[in-house]
């Protein structure tokens, strides 16, 4: 069967090849060194692929199957999702070791005992351990090592604890009553897992 990997964009082809699956056409992409920035993969079943080094930037690949996926690298060189959309995605268990995260879509990803060890996931700030992660709120809400996000809003945990009120208020028009009803929760959740 011929698959095809397209942009999201303008479904321009990026990659083509005969074979027997997607995940298999996505190896031999990235094998053969194809960049894959902005590829439309969503929902893809890519469960233990592997993608070390890919140039996955600003891809699609919400709802995506990357659990036991390997998007490392040897030292600073792993994948490259920054701006991907990951979304949904399942990341349990894969190793995005020294993989570059920046400003990926990383709400509702699944990413339970993911090896993040080194990843990067803004402005060159690095993780050793995979966040906790609180969804069923109004914002989904990701605890790094020492930053949190809440929506779309990433500071500091020291940050998120010094802000007064009318900076949480020109966050959002709801963010003070959410920051109020969950800011002693959110912050004890994180000083008791050793993230400060």
């Amino acid at each position: 069967m011929n698959f095809e990997i397209k942009t999201r964009d303008d479904a321009s082809v990026l990659f083509s090849m005969e074979t027997a699956s997607l995940k298999l056409a996505v190896e031999a992409a990235i094998k053969s060194g194809a960049h894959l920035s902005g590829a439309h993969l969503s929902g893809a079943n890519l469960s233990g692929a592997h993608l070390s080094g890919a140039n996955l930037s600003g891809a699609h690949l919400s709802w995506a199957h990357l659990s036991w996926a390997h998007l490392s690298g040897a030292h600073l060189s792993g994948a490259n999702l920054s701006g991907a959309d990951l979304s949904k995605a399942n990341l349990s268990k894969a190793n995005l070791s020294w993989a570059h995260l920046s400003w990926a879509h990383l709400s509702g990803a699944h990413l339970s005992w993911a090896d993040l060890s080194g990843a990067t996931i803004r402005n060159g700030i690095t993780v050793k351990r995979a966040p906790l992660q609180v969804s069923c709120l109004v914002w989904p809400i990701i605890i790094w090592d020492s930053h949190m996000q809440i929506g779309c809003e990433f500071h500091s945990i020291a940050e998120w604890a010094a802000f007064d009120d009318e900076q949480i208020a020109g966050m959002h028009n709801d963010a003070l009553r959410f920051w109020g009803a969950h800011k002693a929760a959110l912050l004890a959740l994180a000083k008791s897992d050793g993230r400060e």
